[in-house]
């Protein structure tokens, strides 16, 4: 299954061994030092991202719930139910030409 949080986390890793990689080759650290350093750098801002991903999760979670909660579905009338639009309804329109013209 797809986790918005693993995904985070991988992306702040790889880039933490990235950044470290070339920042310790251009400065002339030797090979051995660098690597170990990028290695670190990768697992800390792995539990970094990870951590952000789960925020961010919540945080979309508690949104597109409130949302949902604010903003409700309204009924669709060929099922027969009861149908009294609700916020955010579109206004019905029967006719052709005629009533788009009489309705400016």
């Amino acid at each position: 299954m797809f986790r918005t949080s693993t995904t985070i986390a991988a992306v702040f890793g790889l880039t933490a061994f990235a950044v470290s990689v070339v920042a310790g080759l251009a400065s002339g650290v030797p090979a051995t030092v660098v690597l170990m350093r990028a290695i670190v750098a990768m697992v800390a801002c792995y539990a970094v991202g990870r951590f952000a991903g789960h925020i961010g999760e919540h945080v979309a979670a508690q949104f597109i719930a409130s949302y949902k909660a604010v903003r409700p579905i309204p009924a669709d009338p060929s099922l027969g139910g009861d149908s009294g639009g609700g916020a955010g309804a579109a206004p019905v329109s029967t006719g052709g030409k005629e009533a788009a013209e009489a309705n400016p």
